[in-house]
């Protein structure tokens, strides 16, 4: 056998080699795209679940409606931006927005009583302005095909 029928085989064993390994690795990409889209699928799945059940707590009136609105700003975010542009959610963000800076957990309890009392004021006012909107959007948002 002469060199260059040496370095040939060679050649032809290495790029063998590496087709194999190509295949090897286009396959790991494949099957981790398949994980991704599952997860994001569950992932899609698990907020739709959230948002709800949240929207029926609403209904229900078995939850505060400044932090059901917080809660489903950030649901629906992560879903759709758009959808809080729809008319029928705009009451959402528009909740969240006059709510975002009240301060929750240990910074409320930091409060003087009559800060407290004032801002508690202002969020209840807030929920009988907004509640038959809100009301309304959850029961939507209940039937809504995301």
């Amino acid at each position: 056998m002469t060199l260059y029928t040496l370095l040939l085989i060679a050649a032809a064993v290495i790029t063998l080699a590496l087709a194999i390994w190509a295949i090897k690795l286009w396959r790991e990409v494949f099957q981790n795209q398949a994980k991704i889209r599952e997860y994001k699928k569950q992932h899609r799945d698990f907020l739709i679940s959230s948002i709800r059940l949240i929207s029926a707590a609403v209904v229900n009136e078995q939850v505060n409606l400044s932090e059901a609105c917080i809660r489903l700003r950030f649901l629906l975010e992560n879903i759709d931006e758009n959808i809080l542009k729809h008319a029928d959610f705009s009451v959402i963000d528009t909740m969240y927005l006059a709510t975002k800076d009240m301060p929750t957990h240990d910074e409320r309890h930091s409060l003087r009583p009559n800060k407290l009392n004032a801002l508690d004021k202002e969020r209840v006012e807030l929920e009988t302005q907004y509640r038959q909107e809100i009301i309304q959007a959850a029961k939507k948002l209940l039937v809504y095909s995301f």
